[in-house]
């Protein structure tokens, strides 16, 4: 895994990186070293300059289930370890997206790297449907599985980027379709489950529920 991560850093390593990464992913027999290994896969297949790598990471994962868990489905499998694959990729979105290619005109400068930042964000959910076999054509089956992990990762650990955090609030709520107060009201069990179960302070918690009310213009002032 050492191995994995220098050589993800370094990008002219890149190729050995895939290679030892996918290898990894189809050999491994433990649960925690697949995951670890995807988690550093999908850090990369989010960026849409690496699209090629996705069909290479599905293909890996259906080799390896066939391989170890004949029985399970690379969606069921999602289904199982969510909870670390999105805390994973909402963390990585948030805090490592970069704006590389600036648009000519200054006045539309901030507009264009919102809308940018929002595809960025649809398309990592689009990469994700996509590798673990959800239909296509309804991302909204894969968002109400995904989704109380994806809110409750940004309200607990993106605080420190409150305007991207309010920004893939946005992108979540139009791609479910539904407002603001339904989207925060369905995470709230899971929000209470992590703020105990990862004994978090009461400030990280309170922070949380001052930003749900804000966000929701005071429809979810709990």
């Amino acid at each position: 895994m050492q191995v994995i991560g220098d050589l993800q850093k370094l990008p002219k390593t890149f190729d050995n990186f895939k290679l030892h990464a996918i290898f990894c992913l189809t050999n491994s027999q433990n649960d925690n070293l697949f995951l670890m290994c995807l988690n550093h896969l999908l850090n990369v297949a989010i960026v849409s300059d690496y699209a090629f790598v996705v069909a290479e990471i599905k293909h890996a994962i259906e080799d390896r289930m066939e391989k170890y868990a004949p029985n399970l489905h690379p969606r069921q499998w999602f289904l199982r370890k969510k909870k670390y694959i999105m805390e994973n990729l909402t963390k990585r979105i948030i805090f490592e997206y970069s704006e590389r290619t600036k648009p000519l005109e200054r006045g539309s400068f901030l507009e264009t790297v919102d809308e940018r930042f929002e595809q960025s964000i649809e398309y990592s959910l689009n990469v994700l449907v996509e590798i673990f076999d959800f239909p296509k054509d309804d991302i909204e089956s894969f968002m109400g599985d995904a989704c109380p992990e994806i809110v409750t990762s940004l309200l607990l650990d993106c605080m420190a980027e409150k305007e991207k955090v309010q920004m893939a609030l946005d992108t979540i709520a139009r791609l479910r379709r539904v407002q603001p107060e339904i989207l925060m009201e369905e995470s709230l069990p899971l929000l209470l489950v992590k703020h105990l179960f990862k004994d978090l302070s009461i400030q990280v918690m309170q922070n949380a529920l001052n930003f749900i009310s804000f966000y929701t213009k005071g429809g979810c002032n709990w």
